[in-house]
């Protein structure tokens, strides 16, 4: 049954004051759908009217662009089988999906889940007859994980052609085996691979620590070719400009901040960053830094070159894991075009930021907020075929904000 009703949400003034804000009209979320089962992710189907609404527990359902679900059709895939299944508070079980850039020939799309043995699996599945066929799983990439949280899941393609994967520091509390700084192992880290290939993957030959003679390491042969950047704590949600391409990740954080680094694109820094010409290589800072502060005392505090967040937020009662979203470029919604659109996950409280890009520091310029009458668990945003912006409510809603 087609569900829609309109919700009133209320934008804030500006609490910068660099740039006034006059962006002060109602926002609305509107309701599209409702009745899935943790759902973590939406995105469309490229070049098709419908999408598909991805479910923690290992289902994949399709969605039609007027919210319409036959919940007696097949899913568009059912993998159940094989993830770990979510119980109470869980960051495991399917946590990504994307369309491979030449899906329309090939067939192919790529899902992030956490298998029954706590290993994160990446791996390609083809359609057949418009829905996923379980039974052509090709594993890509497997990191088994040393606990059961943070563990990211992002998955997304950019203009170059490649795949880039949010791999999380691999859990417990305050990375305790230092795994963001360290370049030999994946956690922490964003990864970029070259998935073109029928076998397995390869590695671009500009990722920033392919070249190894241009690494000042004692353990240059072991670093991670796939490593785009590192230093970051759980990337549970990236994306990338629609417009420019620059790379936007929201890292959930560890006692007091949450927080927002931004990448434009082809930009490089950090070890190794001279070392590919396609950009990458930044620290971003964890476990030595949360947020702009110095973690727990850490004695390199100081002495390494990282790149500090955009945006963070301090925790309150309400407020204490981000949920990353995108850049707004719809035409639904023209006072909102260029501005960061994310959110919290406990609070459901909706923000949008402007982020000064032509500055080396990449400071922010204004912010304000959207302020929710209504509980939501934010689990994701998502954009459709037009960048307009869906909102997923891990309680099982989708809505979509319009003007």
């Amino acid at each position: 049954m087609k569900i829609k009703s309109l919700i009133t949400i209320t934008s804030l003034a500006t609490i910068f004051s660099i740039i006034k804000n006059t962006n002060d009209k109602p926002i609305s979320l509107e309701l599209i759908s409702e009745g899935f089962n943790k759902p973590i992710l939406i995105r469309p189907i490229p070049n098709n009217k419908s999408f598909i609404v991805v479910e923690q527990t290992g289902y994949i359902h399709l969605m039609e662009s007027d919210g319409n679900r036959d919940r007696n059709r097949k899913p568009f895939l059912n993998i159940s089988d094989r993830v770990h299944q979510p119980t109470g508070y869980d960051e495991r079980g399917l946590l990504g999906c994307t369309f491979d850039p030449n899906f329309i020939s090939n067939h192919y799309f790529y899902v992030n889940y956490i298998d029954k043995k706590n290993t994160t699996t990446i791996s390609r599945f083809k359609t057949n007859n418009n829905v996923g066929d379980p039974n052509s799983e090709q594993k890509i990439l497997t990191i088994k994980q040393p606990y059961n949280n943070h563990n990211g899941g992002c998955m997304e393609f950019r203009d170059d052609g490649y795949l880039y994967i949010s791999v999380g520091d691999g859990g417990a509390g305050g990375d305790p085996e230092n795994r963001a700084q360290d370049l030999t192992v994946l956690f922490g880290k964003i990864l970029r691979i070259d998935v073109s290939t029928i076998e397995s993957y390869t590695i671009p030959l500009d990722n920033p620590f392919y070249n190894l003679n241009t690494i000042e390491s004692t353990n240059k042969q072991n670093i991670r070719k796939e490593i785009w950047s590192y230093g970051l704590r759980n990337v549970w949600k990236f994306s990338f400009d629609a417009e420019t391409q620059d790379m936007i990740m929201a890292d959930v954080g560890q006692n007091k901040y949450e927080e927002i680094s931004f990448e434009p694109k082809n930009s490089s820094g950090g070890r190794g960053g001279e070392g590919g010409e396609g950009g990458g290589g930044i620290n971003y800072g964890w476990n030595i830094y949360e947020g702009m502060e110095c973690y727990n005392n850490n004695n390199l505090c100081g002495q390494i070159d990282s790149r500090m967040p955009v945006y963070t937020y301090d925790h309150t009662i309400s407020n204490r894991s981000i949920t990353g979203g995108y850049v707004y470029r719809g035409k639904n919604i023209p006072y909102l075009q260029g501005r960061y659109i994310f959110g919290d996950y406990i609070s459901g409280n909706i923000w949008s930021i402007k982020i000064n890009t032509t500055s080396n520091t990449y400071k922010l310029l204004y912010s304000h907020t959207i302020k929710n009458k209504i509980k939501i668990r934010l689990s994701s945003f998502g954009e459709d075929h037009d960048n307009e912006l869906f909102l997923v409510d891990y309680g099982g809603k989708i809505y979509k904000l319009v003007a």
